[in-house]
């Protein structure tokens, strides 16, 4: 296991632990891009009183990286065609994929959903992130296309990753498609 993944699974097993024993709690856990250890806010809610008792709500975890009831099999994804070729007419040379999806989760179709494309250079660092301005809607079946230019010459080879997400771009809804690419290159 990568010491990123022992790191969380030491701050989230003793958070659930005290989700499932506790009383009701309100947790908020957030993960901010470049730290190791995500910041964790929990407050104890609705406190009874001897004049009022306590309002029964039951025990939830909210985080940014989950959906109500949907998980990242949701979605399938099938790389239909991509390209890292120079532009003829503007400078830069463009990142496009057309990616086939497949919903498996009828909760999902005629829902609002997103998608993200995370570029990386050869040394796994993020170089781009480029997404949807807006959410579009699921159908059964469909094809999405996500597109960057890079203006630098040096970027020769790239991976592009692709995950559908919930509307906020937060919650995957698919298992991420991974696609090298070299300059110049064509899938078709």
């Amino acid at each position: 296991m990568s010491s990123t993944v022992i790191r969380l699974l030491t701050v989230f097993l003793p958070l659930i632990t005290i989700l499932l024993v506790s009383s009701p709690l309100n947790a908020q856990v957030t993960i901010l891009p470049g730290t190791d250890l995500p910041e964790i806010e929990i407050q104890q809610q609705n406190q009874s009183t001897p004049n009022q008792p306590a309002q029964q709500q039951p025990t939830e975890l909210t985080t940014t990286n989950l959906t109500n009831g949907l998980d990242t099999n949701s979605v399938s994804l099938n790389l239909a065609t991509a390209h890292y070729i120079p532009l003829t007419v503007d400078p830069g040379n463009q990142v496009k994929l057309f990616v086939d999806y497949n919903v498996s989760n009828s909760e999902v179709i005629n829902k609002p959903i997103n998608a993200i494309m995370e570029i990386y250079a050869t040394n796994e660092t993020l170089i781009r992130t480029s997404s949807f301005p807006s959410p579009i809607t699921a159908n059964q079946t469909g094809t999405i296309q996500l597109a960057t230019t890079f203006i630098d010459d040096a970027l020769k080879n790239v991976t592009a990753v692709v995950t559908v997400t919930d509307p906020s771009k937060e919650s995957p809804l698919s298992e991420p498609l991974r696609v090298p690419l070299t300059l110049g290159q064509v899938i078709d």
